[in-house]
């Protein structure tokens, strides 16, 4: 298709998965950088407006994961970069042309179908580890504490995270204050706001143990999560 090939600017990454997000091969990234910022030097200088077409040996070479593989495609159709696969399925193919408007779409298709897989399956995991009392995130919710596989309380390390097999028992004292909001908000009509005040005036601390400090949007956080509905559902678990 008459275009000019220069071999320094050949990019091979041996040895290394297909199965890796480009950017993070040694060869992708100095690829990417090119696409990005052209070609610094004297002699070899060349514009980043230069450098309009990636050649590829097969497509599994780009990548193996449709997210990362329609990201990419994105990535060099919104600067004008054609790719050029040299054998898909024994045919060349370009992402030029209907044949490459086409390729978009199935990719794209295929890239939302993975992303939909995967949105399920977190779900699932966090769905499983609620039922289960096990910590979700970082973030111990108002009426719980945290405990370990042996009963004993548990503590984060020193970035912050906590175990990974961290269990929630109730904390009576937490939840005591859980049903009292819910029971003001419920049974006389009380704002977020009017129960935040009522909170700081009773010296209620909040779950930072900080006393004063209720406001508005916490204590609908409170109020709204999952965790305190569990709570208030089952009473003690």
């Amino acid at each position: 298709q008459n275009l000019e090939i220069r071999e320094d600017l050949i990019f091979e990454d041996e040895d290394v998965s297909g199965g890796k997000p480009i950017a993070e091969r040694p060869g992708g990234a100095r690829l990417l950088r090119v696409l990005e910022d052209g070609v610094a030097g004297d002699r070899f200088a060349m514009p980043v407006e230069a450098v309009r077409h990636v050649i590829v040996t097969k497509l599994d070479r780009l990548g193996r994961n449709l997210t990362d593989l329609a990201q990419f495609w994105d990535w060099c159709r919104d600067r004008g970069i054609i790719l050029h696969i040299l054998d898909c399925g024994g045919e060349p193919i370009s992402t030029r042309g209907i044949a490459g408007r086409l390729m978009y779409t199935i990719l794209g298709a295929f890239a939302e179908f993975e992303r939909g897989r995967i949105s399920e399956r977190t779900q699932e995991i966090v769905d499983q580890r609620f039922s289960r009392n096990q910590l979700i995130s970082g973030t111990i919710p108002y009426g719980w504490r945290p405990i370990s596989p042996h009963g004993t309380e548990a503590f984060p390390d020193s970035d912050g995270r906590w175990p990974e097999d961290t269990r929630l028992i109730v904390d009576e004292i937490e939840a005591g204050w859980l049903r009292k909001m819910h029971h003001q908000q419920q049974r006389h009509g009380w704002s977020p706001n009017k129960i935040a005040q009522w909170l700081n005036h009773q010296g209620v601390p909040t779950k930072e143990g900080l006393i004063g400090r209720w406001q508005t949007g916490n204590v609908k956080r409170v109020l709204t999560s999952k965790h305190a509905a569990k709570l208030l559902n089952t009473g003690k678990d």
